[in-house]
């Protein structure tokens, strides 16, 4: 078993150093993205970092080549009515999966938080001939790129208690 670690809310000003790190810029710049995370997750890291890539999958925060800058729009962002609720932010992503990755996290969750990778791929095959055609790798993959799984040696994890019970 791992080691639990209890982590406070961060505060405002926090929060900002955080996302300005995340998105490679000058705290004053992040200002307004930060004060709108911070008063959705509560100052929660997790919550936090979770609700960024969301913005981000949503093409609401993307960045910018041509001057090298990240931009978002708070108006529209604000306008999403994205919850208050981590589990339901993690359940709306969830959701946006494609089918095979979403058996998979369905899968995963009733096995438990830490397991067997080889347990995981006979369950999954056990259904794949009849639902699809996308193999265990390819849907793992999407999985692991989405931030919801972790992978040690031939063990999977989630990312978080939270994403399991999403």
């Amino acid at each position: 078993a791992g080691t639990i670690f209890e982590i406070s809310p961060l505060s405002l000003s926090d929060l900002q150093l955080l996302v300005a790190e995340v998105l490679h810029s000058q705290v004053e710049k992040v200002q307004s993205l930060s004060v709108l995370i911070h008063q959705k997750t509560n100052g929660n890291p997790f919550f936090a970092l979770q609700f960024l890539r969301a913005i981000y999958q949503d093409r609401l925060l993307f960045f910018d080549a041509i001057d090298g800058e990240w931009h978002w729009d708070i108006s529209s962002i604000e306008s999403l009515g994205y919850t208050d609720s981590i589990v339901d932010l993690l359940v709306a992503r969830l959701r946006k999966l494609p089918a095979p990755a979403l058996h998979l996290m369905h899968l995963a969750s009733c096995l438990g938080n830490d397991g067997s990778l080889s347990r995981l791929s006979r369950l999954f095959q056990k259904g794949k001939e009849k639902e699809y055609s996308t193999d265990f790798d390819e849907a793992l993959t999407f999985c692991l790129d989405a931030g919801l799984l972790i992978l040690r040696e031939s063990r999977y994890r989630f990312l978080h208690d939270r994403v399991q019970q999403a």
